[in-house]
């Protein structure tokens, strides 16, 4: 099951930019993703997995660039991911950089993990995939060359423009001989498909080297800001351990609101407050919960509609189906049809 991820938003400001860069509206584009542009700032402001993997579809639908994060990189700036940018900014080297990076990510993104390891021979910094967005790889893809991507270009901002690394390994396919060439333009070294991990191989004779912004004050300052951040977050992002909760609970059938708070160890009464000061409810976290998991679990052929109504927690296919009409305007089995393909005279209810 998919644990909805969280983003900084911040990050989108570069997207903001290289669409008005070319002449296009990004107006529009942020409404659809439902990002309010003059939070851009705000580091309390977060996107779910879901809302970021929209917002960067139609980014490239907008600029017609599948490999548009290589447009909107140009744009980086280190405020765009706030104190920890400034932290990342003032370290003393390259070693630092990657161990910085490493122990905040979560701050950027939870949607995967980075590691960074030396050894003799090379120092490889791996994006490790996580749970969210397992049932779509497009996102998980996108997402992860985008990080190595702005990873490498803010080495250039710290260290140097002409940076290149050793080599860059993608579990995802080659992209085509076109986007091949450009990410291979981008990164100044070759770009490997296929592989077992996605990784950064950096030479290690680069990692000692002094960095031109270095501060250890400033360093200092931003990593302390960084982790008051990231303990805040954790503390007031009660609406994703509700909707953790529910990916648990949904298929067992106990998930009403007074079984989510005991398992959060709130009373109902707490649980009701804390999320109408987050600016939401029991109610909407459910519907969007069920919806979410819903269209991925319609868009797999290893579920029956009737499996999907049972793992949502639905007592029967008609609730589910009413409640799908609901939220999308179709049926379960029309939604399905016009996503596979599938006759939906085929599908029955108890399928």
């Amino acid at each position: 099951m998919i644990i909805d991820s969280s983003h900084f938003v911040g990050i989108s400001l570069t997207a903001y930019l290289a669409l008005q860069k070319a002449g296009k509206d990004p107006d529009p584009v942020f409404l659809s993703a439902g990002i309010d542009v003059r939070n851009l700032s705000n580091p309390d402001m977060r996107l779910s997995g879901h809302q970021w993997g929209e917002f960067w579809r139609a980014c490239i639908e907008e600029s017609d660039d599948p490999l548009f994060a290589l447009q909107a990189v140009e744009n980086l700036q280190p405020i765009h991911f706030h104190a920890l940018g400034l932290a990342l900014f003032s370290s003393r080297t390259l070693r630092r950089y990657f161990q910085r990076l490493a122990s905040y990510y979560s701050f950027l993104s939870n949607a995967q993990t980075v590691t960074f390891d030396e050894s003799d021979e090379a120092c490889i910094f791996r994006v490790v995939k996580s749970a969210s967005h397992q049932n779509d790889p497009w996102t998980q893809d996108f997402l992860i060359l985008g990080t190595l991507i702005y990873v490498v270009k803010m080495i250039r901002l710290m260290c140097r423009p002409a940076y290149h690394p050793v080599e860059i390994r993608l579990c995802q396919p080659s992209q085509g001989d076109l986007q091949n060439t450009r990410l291979e333009a981008f990164f100044g070294c070759p770009v490997i498909y296929d592989q077992s991990a996605n990784e950064l191989v950096c030479d290690l004779v680069d990692l000692d080297e002094q960095l031109p912004a270095a501060n250890a004050a400033l360093a200092q300052l931003n990593d302390k800001m960084t982790l008051d951040l990231m303990a805040r977050m954790t503390r007031a992002d009660v609406p994703n351990r509700v909707r953790a909760c529910l990916l648990e609970k949904l298929p067992t059938g106990e998930f009403n609101k007074g079984q989510v708070a005991k398992a959060l160890n709130f009373s109902v009464r707490s649980l009701h407050n804390k999320l109408v000061d987050a600016g939401t409810s029991y109610q909407e976290i459910l519907d969007d919960t069920r919806r979410l998991l819903a269209e991925q679990y319609l868009r797999q052929v290893a579920y029956s509609v009737g499996d999907v109504a049972f793992l949502l927690g639905f007592s029967d296919f008609s609730n589910f189906s009413r409640a799908f009409k609901r939220w999308t305007g179709e049926t379960p089995t029309d939604y399905r049809a016009h996503h596979l393909g599938h006759d939906p005279l085929l599908e029955t209810n108890d399928q």
